[in-house]
């Protein structure tokens, strides 16, 4: 299956991007597996997103840890300290709210289903006051994520797509780079200056966000909710659109996604 440049500057959930960019991760695993700790399923899995949930605990301690340890390792060198990670005890309503954010994303366009349960392969949960979710190269397939007792069902579905995509972003980087210069920049996500492939990622996340938004507000999903952190996104992401066209030399890819962003969102 091949894809040419208009697949990989769309902003949407393709079937036909994704089942590419299952083929191109596995040969890059294959070359790379000796510094890699998770890999991507073959196929779309299609168990319950519940099934997938990993509670950081004194039976995951093993599995878990050297996972854990590349995010702090990761976190630090972007000048951010998140502290401890801890345990975090298994409980129903975590679990129910997992569920209840899946249902959401399957009222919303099939691809974004799809993407999320061949892209998420395993969700470690932890406690942790400084970190909310993170996925990385070294881990593709598999999120680390720390749920708040205050979050709405939103933040669940957010941070599914927001995890996704940013592992969408990172195999189509390993196909076509798509910064020049990565400059640290103002970023609408962070209180620290970023490198400006990270403010592209944000960029890409939030216009994600924001389409599923829309369509939760068309089909009256949370629809005062959904309404007051589209606003939100928005700002953030013309902010985003703004640096990167202000301050970063993007290749002609790189410039393609944001040119579809901007078209996309109307920013």
């Amino acid at each position: 299956m091949k894809i040419n440049k208009s697949d990989l500057g769309a902003i949407e959930f393709s079937n036909r991007t994704i089942e590419f960019q299952k083929e191109i991760y596995q040969k890059y695993y294959v070359l790379q597996k000796h510094r890699m700790l998770g890999f991507i399923p073959i196929g779309s899995d299609a168990q319950q997103i519940d099934k997938k949930l990993c509670f950081f605990n004194h039976l995951s301690t093993q599995w878990c840890t050297p996972i854990l340890n590349a995010v702090n390792s990761e976190m630090s060198e972007q000048g951010e300290n998140l502290g401890n990670i801890d345990v975090l005890t298994s409980h129903p309503l975590h679990r129910l709210n997992f569920l209840a954010a899946a249902d959401i994303l399957k009222k919303l366009n099939v691809p974004t289903d799809i993407a999320i349960r061949t892209f998420i392969k395993q969700i470690i949960l932890v406690q942790c006051k400084s970190l909310i979710a993170a996925s990385s190269p070294r881990f593709l397939g598999i999120v680390v994520m720390a749920p708040k007792d205050d979050w709405h069902q939103l933040d669940y579905v957010e941070n599914f797509i927001h995890e996704a995509s940013h592992i969408d972003l990172f195999i189509r980087q390993l196909i076509d780079p798509m910064i020049e210069e990565n400059a640290l920049l103002e970023s609408p996500l962070r209180k620290t200056k970023r490198p400006a492939i990270a403010v592209l990622h944000a960029a890409f996340v939030l216009s994600r966000i924001g389409a599923a938004l829309e369509q939760m507000i068309v089909k009256q999903i949370h629809l005062h909710e959904s309404r007051r952190r589209l606003v939100n996104n928005k700002l953030k992401l013309a902010q985003a659109i703004a640096t990167l066209q202000l301050h970063t030399k993007l290749t002609p890819l790189g410039a393609k996604l944001v040119k579809n962003i901007k078209k996309a969102t109307q920013i």
